[in-house]
């Protein structure tokens, strides 16, 4: 079983704010995502310290790991943090490919260069924002979108339904996760 302690780092404001059991439940939960998808390369919009990384690559440690994150102090965030998962994940997964940068989804047009089996998209928590970034992951042609926080902020709920309403070659399913993820896949019909 997944545990998130070894790779927390101590001074995390985060973790002032919410529960611990859930928090480390919540990223279990992100590792057996990862196990059952298998992917080989990953792209995650909205690393800030790297767990969901490291749930992921626990899972998958020879996969190719991009991480874009704003580092802005929205969303849980605070500044330097994809700097300190930067590290970090070198330093845990010397086995896959890692790589963090520092990019602001919201100046896109596309994301970069897969081919990306998972796209993990938790970044800005807006429903512009978490729209564009599913787009943007659509468009990135990826076998699994994996969409966090979807039953627990209503305007990333509003975004997802947006968008597939727009996309009718996605389906997605509601998993019963702490933030209530939402695994997409392109239907071809």
């Amino acid at each position: 079983m997944f545990d998130l302690t070894p790779h927390l780092r101590p001074d995390d404001p985060h973790f002032l704010r919410n529960s611990m059991e859930d928090t480390l439940r919540n990223y279990r939960q992100k590792h057996l995502i990862a196990l059952l998808l298998e992917p080989a390369s990953i792209l995650e919009i909205g690393v800030r310290a790297g767990y969901s990384a490291c749930a992921f690559l626990s899972a998958c440690p020879q996969a190719r790991y991009l991480g874009l994150d704003a580092d802005t102090d929205t969303h849980g965030g605070w500044p330097g943090a994809p700097e300190w998962a930067r590290h970090h994940l070198r330093e845990a997964f010397p086995q896959a490919q890692t790589e963090v940068r520092i990019m602001d989804t919201s100046t896109l047009t596309a994301l970069p260069t897969g081919p990306w089996h998972l796209i993990h998209v938790d970044g800005e928590h807006s429903f512009a924002g978490a729209l564009r970034d599913l787009t943007l992951a659509a468009l990135a042609n990826p076998r699994w979108i994996l969409l966090d926080d979807m039953t627990h902020l209503e305007e990333v709920a509003k975004a997802a339904n947006t968008f597939l309403a727009h996309y009718r070659t996605w389906r997605g399913v509601v998993l019963p996760t702490v933030r209530g993820d939402l695994l997409l896949q392109r239907t071809f019909t």
